[in-house]
């Protein structure tokens, strides 16, 4: 028989989500834990990773996330300097 674990309620914001073991909430910030309701957000997933001395595919989801933003702050960068990639 296989055993399964409750879901934990989390209550920060207004969707009020159950949240089954392993996975995260609507919003990402927090998580099923070993049954417990842990906050998740990628600063601290990061910090925790960069100290196990690995990080890459921890991190690799907030990467993909993050690089549209990257993206669009380098243009606007260049922008400001000048518009030219080449004279930085």
């Amino acid at each position: 028989m296989k055993v399964v674990s409750p879901l934990v309620p989390c209550d920060a914001c207004p969707v009020m989500c159950y949240i089954a073991a392993g996975k995260s909430g609507a919003c990402d910030r927090y998580a099923n834990v070993n049954d417990q309701l842990v906050r998740t957000d990628p600063h601290r997933v990061l910090s925790n990773a960069i100290e196990a001395g690995r990080f890459e595919s921890d991190i690799q989801g907030f990467m993909d996330d993050l690089k549209p933003l990257g993206i669009e702050m380098a243009e606007k960068l260049i922008e400001a300097l000048g518009g030219d990639a080449g004279k930085i």
